[in-house]
């Protein structure tokens, strides 16, 4: 384990697999993402991806219907960035390699790797590779080889070029997860020079184009066939442009950055992102880095433009097809609220640019008014084929509304609300409104699939209900909060008192199922019902069970992929006694198989509120890791973005308590006995704060001069500059 805890190595980790490395050494900045393949080799491995470029193509069905999704989107791979051909005196290629270090320096956002090449007379030569990826100018990448000889002294002519996916290739894979087309791309407008090639790229039926360059950072260096002495010990950098998408400008005038402008912006950025959410767990020296490692991913995987946003492998990887989902907003937004506010901003304006898109699809199921987000996408249209556990999972409506609630008490960003958030939280509260039904006094929600996708098409699922409810709720909160601003009316809204009035009563004739004989909120209206899943007659390799049994086999029983009441449950703290949320989390853990790497984190932020912090901490420990030990058995096919922002809720939601209300933040300590403790920082309405909590006593200090409101164990206290920190000895 490297002393350094902002530092990442190959001795950290105990798989080696080349696909799996290339995941956790993947280096992107929002924009696009470079995996950490093998220099040497030029596979058909396309590992550059750029977020927001896709391809689309029709949805094949055997049996069709009215309104099922009608296209494919599938994230585009582009090229190989990485590749370079090396060869002796007498043209033979050093095209066997052996891996010898790889380092990640999460302060500097630069890989380092240190490679043994061989050709076929056994000469062998060393190669370091050196990569950074710019973060505010966000269009530049360069990396630089580095050559000495180990059995061989003669010179080198080394190549730089690059080839792209021109061929459509149907990857072999039964597993949805993954992505399993490959599209090719045209590639037209290409100019070479000495030191410089570019091109513009263009998909074929999305009709997204973007320009491209690569060129010598050195002018004098030769782009191909450029001969070096290896005794000089030769170190050659290039520089790699990718454009904004559909911006076909001449990539020619685009900025030629420097190497030391490229890293010297991306240090800057990590230095700021540290200042902001830094966390250092006393004790726990490979689980500090771990989750400073998830930390660093979220921030390189998120897009920053507000045309983009976050998928669910990031750029790390086309699993999912670089899709975003509602995993977003409930997992990884929080993060941004309280760390970078500006990103989690951008987040949710993607959402509200897909608003057109959201209600033509609302309309298409039915529901007259009010928009449905897609489940799955990245153009904002619906891309699940499979609809009972895609498109009717309806509640990423209230969990968008959720994240915009969430940014705004924590950021103090009323603004959005004015100009985005407040239409956002309308248009899905009307389609609840429409989409709901009366049950007598009872306002009720049929044929829904809640966050357990192993459960699908019930009535009343309580996580989906006591969102929308939720949802319902907001537009008055926020209608009230316009009303009183002198120069907004409801009308610039299209809305009015009647409406919100009529949107406000539903909300609170909204129907939680709980069942009175086990005294819990039943997951819904038959869960508790079904028969159980046989676990003792099931092989722990037959996990998780979408990969082994047909969906309806699995609908028949009573078995949860993830966490779904304990969700809501979480989200929504302070509703039910700590009597019965034992009582629901010993119950749905007893039924839950945690085969979506969205579970654990859940779990484990529920243990510490009920005073089990060994639970919570080994909950916390397969978050953090899962990435980095491979515990869902396919990182190899990228990141599992959200769980990276749940193990950061672990320790802020969980550990340290977190809870929002709309004039305070509030903490707790349930500090594990696994660790001495621990100091995190977050920003709450532009104060920035430094929260300490161990095993003696429970510390928030205001790191500027900006006042805030928090709660500490029981204790109300608006720190200022004055009073910039509160202590409270842990009894």
């Amino acid at each position: 384990m490297s002393s350094n805890k902002f530092v990442l190595t190959l001795n950290d980790l105990q798989e080696k697999d080349a696909a799996f490395l290339e995941t956790i050494f993947s280096i992107a900045n929002g924009h696009f993402g470079v995996r950490a393949n093998n220099p040497i080799l030029n596979t058909d491995n396309f590992d550059t991806l750029v977020n927001g470029f896709y391809e689309k193509s029709k949805i094949h069905y055997g049996e069709s219907a009215y309104g099922y999704a009608q296209f494919n989107q599938t994230i585009v791979n582009i090229t190989n960035l990485r590749y370079i051909r090396i060869t002796n005196t007498d043209g033979i290629d050093f095209n066997k390699s052996e891996l010898i270090s790889m380092q990640l320096n999460m302060k500097t956002g630069k890989l380092l790797e240190k490679y043994h090449l061989t050709n076929s007379l056994n000469e062998a030569i060393e190669m370091t590779v050196e990569s950074c990826i710019s973060q505010h100018n966000r269009n530049w990448y360069c990396i630089s080889y580095g050559f000495s000889g180990i059995n061989y002294h003669g010179k080198l002519t080394i190549s730089k070029t690059v080839s792209f996916d021109t061929t459509e290739r149907i990857l072999d894979s039964n597993d949805p997860r993954k992505s399993n087309i490959s599209y090719p791309l045209s590639v037209y407008g290409e100019r070479k020079s000495y030191n410089s090639y570019s091109c513009i790229l263009a998909t074929k039926q999305s009709n997204l184009t973007i320009p491209f360059t690569l060129r010598t950072a050195n002018k004098q260096d030769q782009l191909i066939n450029m001969t070096v002495d290896i005794s000089d010990e030769p170190t050659i950098p290039y520089i790699i442009g990718i454009g904004d998408i559909s911006k076909t400008g001449d990539v020619e005038t685009m900025p030629k950055h420097s190497l030391s402008e490229i890293t010297d912006d991306a240090k800057h950025f990590w230095n700021n992102v540290w200042l902001n959410s830094e966390v250092t767990i006393n004790g726990a020296p490979h689980l500090n880095t771990a989750l400073l490692f998830n930390i660093f991913q979220l921030n390189q995987s998120a897009g920053k433009d507000g045309k983009t946003s976050l998928a669910a492998k990031g750029l790390s990887g086309t699993g999912y097809e670089g899709h975003y989902f509602w995993d977003t907003e409930t997992y990884a937004l929080p993060y941004f609220a309280y760390s970078s506010p500006k990103i989690a901003r951008r987040i949710l304006k993607y959402r509200y640019s897909t608003l057109p898109q959201a209600k033509k699809r609302a309309a298409e199921l039915g529901v007259k008014s009010g928009a449905l987000f897609a489940w799955r996408t990245i153009n904002g249209e619906e891309a699940s084929a499979f609809f009972p556990a895609g498109t009717a999972q309806y509640h990423i409506d209230a969990d968008i509304a959720y994240a915009v609630d969430l940014y705004c008490k924590s950021s103090g960003d009323f603004d959005f609300i004015q100009k985005y958030g407040f239409q956002i939280i309308l248009e899905t509260a009307r389609f609840w409104a429409e989409f709901g039904n009366w049950n007598k006094d009872k306002f009720e929600f049929w044929s829904v699939t809640g966050p357990d996708e192993y459960t699908a098409l019930v009535n009343n699922n309580y996580y989906t209900n006591r969102m929308a409810k939720h949802n319902l709720a907001l537009v008055k909160k926020y209608a009230d909060k316009l009303v009183k601003r002198s120069d907004v009316s409801l009308d610039d809204y299209g809305t009015n008192k009647d409406e919100i009035k009529k949107l406000y009563e539903i909300s609170k004739a909204v129907y939680l199922p709980f069942d009175k004989e086990k005294e819990i909120n039943a997951q819904d209206d038959s869960f508790l019902s079904k028969p159980l899943w046989p676990f003792d007659e099931v092989p722990k390799d037959n996990y998780p069970l979408l990969l082994h049994y047909h969906p309806l086999t699995i609908y028949r029983y009573q078995v949860a992929k993830q966490a779904d009441a304990i969700l809501a449950e979480y989200l929504f703290p302070d509703e039910i006694s700590s009597e019965q949320l034992n009582r629901e989390y010993d119950y749905y853990n007893a039924v839950t198989t945690h085969d979506s790497s969205l579970s654990k984190s859940i779990f484990g932020i529920i243990a510490s509120r009920l005073g089990k912090p060994s639970v919570a901490f080994e909950a916390f420990q397969e978050s953090a890791f899962s990435d980095l030990l491979n515990k869902h058995g396919n990182t190899e096919d990228g990141l599992h973005i959200a769980n990276l922002g749940g193990s950061w809720l672990s320790i802020a939601s969980g550990f340290s308590g977190l809870k929002l209300y709309d004039d305070k933040v509030s903490f707790e300590n349930h500090v594990p006995e696994q660790i001495k403790g621990f100091t995190y920082r977050i920003t709450y309405k532009n104060s920035l704060l430094e929260i300490t909590l161990n095993h003696d006593f429970s510390k928030v200090k205001l790191l500027n001069d900006i006042p805030a409101k928090i709660e500490l164990c029981g204790n109300d206290v608006v720190l200022d500059k004055n009073e910039p920190e509160i202590n409270v000895d842990k009894v």
